[in-house]
């Protein structure tokens, strides 16, 4: 039997989640992506926008993510990911990290 990435599935990096509160004004995680990851997946708890960089703001003309939706995203090794809220209400945003 071959390796998990043989079927180029991503999987979880151990220790790979983190989160940011977001209000009306960009919030970010606080640790960059490792060197393995590729490929996050991002799930929020209330409609925001999304924005990776080295040091993101996030704004809202970014990536919308609505509420309650995981979406599984390409990400660079050494990026970050911000989020802001989308309506009135504030929000966490959850990151994890994947690999092949």
């Amino acid at each position: 039997m071959g390796s998990r990435n043989d079927a180029r599935i991503p999987f979880p990096v151990n220790g790979g989640t983190q989160s940011a509160s977001f209000t009306a004004t960009s919030a970010a995680i606080s640790n960059a992506m490792g060197a393995q990851t590729s490929r996050v997946t991002l799930y929020a708890t209330e409609d925001c926008y999304v924005h990776f960089a080295k040091t993101p703001t996030a704004v809202t003309t970014d990536f919308f993510l609505p509420a309650s939706t995981q979406v599984m995203l390409a990400i660079r090794p050494g990026q970050k990911v911000a989020a802001i809220r989308a309506t009135a209400t504030d929000g966490k945003l959850y990151v994890s990290e994947l690999t092949y």
